[in-house]
């Protein structure tokens, strides 16, 4: 035993909390940010995408995601991650919006186009790091404003947004996901960053 300046515990147990943290997306993230993915929609819309998604496996979306990080279209193109301890249980896809994609003269808005967390670890804080950090990062680039989608009905999530300080513009848009689904109407969301 050696003499330390502080005294040793003995059967002392780590504490009940996890470790949560949030990062960029990195390459070797692409198959547990598409096995994020499919179990969210899987628990959000088993109904709406039921032929859609028997048929997705995590490999079919992961080398999505894997040119989705590795090759960006700019520097304002953005996917962080959510972790809770070294588990990937979270992901946020942001975008600048183009001129013609409704923004007004003098608006420079992103696209939070995925804000998803595992079904297992909602509720913990995730979509909020998630979302400060995208925002730190978009004002960062310049954007005056953020916007979002939601899928009309999803009250968790809309909750989630207003409690974030979005409200609803008005714009819907209805969502078809091809041949075996039903089709999602959703609704935007804006928020001025300030």
């Amino acid at each position: 035993m050696t003499d330390l300046p502080f005294p040793t515990l003995i059967n002392s147990t780590p504490p009940e909390t996890a470790e949560v943290s949030v990062r960029p997306a990195r390459e070797a993230d692409a198959q547990s940010i598409g096995r994020v993915m499919l179990a969210s929609w899987r628990a959000s819309y088993p109904e709406a995408l039921h032929d859609v998604l028997a048929e997705l496996t995590v490999d079919d979306v992961a080398d999505q995601w894997r040119e989705s990080i590795t090759s960006p279209p700019s520097g304002r193109h953005l996917i962080l991650v959510a972790l809770e301890a070294s588990e990937i249980v979270g992901y946020l896809l942001a975008a600048p919006l183009e001129k013609g994609d409704d923004v007004a003269p003098g608006a420079t808005i992103t696209d939070v186009s995925d804000l998803v967390i595992h079904p297992e670890h909602t509720r913990r804080g995730h979509g909020s790091r998630l979302l400060a950090a995208a925002v730190d990062r978009m004002r960062d680039h310049g954007a005056t404003e953020a916007a979002t989608w939601s899928v009309e009905g999803d009250v968790d999530r809309l909750s989630f947004l207003e409690s974030a300080g979005f409200g609803d513009d008005g714009s819907r848009r209805q969502l078809d996901m091809g041949p075996g689904s039903l089709a999602l109407i959703q609704r935007r969301f804006t928020a001025l960053l300030r």
